[in-house]
């Protein structure tokens, strides 16, 4: 389910700004990158989730290119964030949110300019160092 679907943190999410990515079109995939390009050169900031949709448990999903190919474009570091134990909160079904503890491990920023246009090597590292996260 898409987190525009949740009932009042769909609606609330959207009017506050939030980005969504409709991923049955490649047309809209680009068309909200570019969206969120034109909000950090304005000086906001973005949350990516490169994975591209949620984790059923605490296992990661493949990432996705586009968040680490925004970083490079535009020159901006990137700063993971673990949150741990989400999936607890949000469990599989339209309107099964359910009381949970989970958290959130604010690692070191990664400079993009280390990587000198490597994606897949910044790609994977951001990984690892996410997944540190649920240790």
């Amino acid at each position: 389910m898409e987190l525009r679907q949740v009932p009042f943190i769909g609606y609330a999410s959207e009017k506050v700004g939030h980005i969504f990515i409709d991923r049955s079109s490649p047309k809209s995939v680009i068309k909200s990158l570019e969206e969120a390009k034109t909000k950090l050169v304005n000086g906001n900031s973005v949350v990516i989730f490169p994975e591209g949709t949620r984790s059923r448990g605490r296992e990661m999903r493949p990432f996705k290119k586009g968040a680490f190919k925004l970083a490079f474009d535009l020159e901006l570091d990137i700063l993971p964030v673990t949150i741990v134990n989400s999936y607890k909160i949000k469990r599989e079904g339209f309107f099964n949110i359910v009381p949970a503890r989970a958290g959130l491990v604010i690692h070191p920023a990664i400079k993009t300019s280390d990587y000198h246009g490597n994606l897949e090597e910044l790609k994977n590292d951001t990984r690892i160092v996410l997944e540190s996260g649920y240790q």
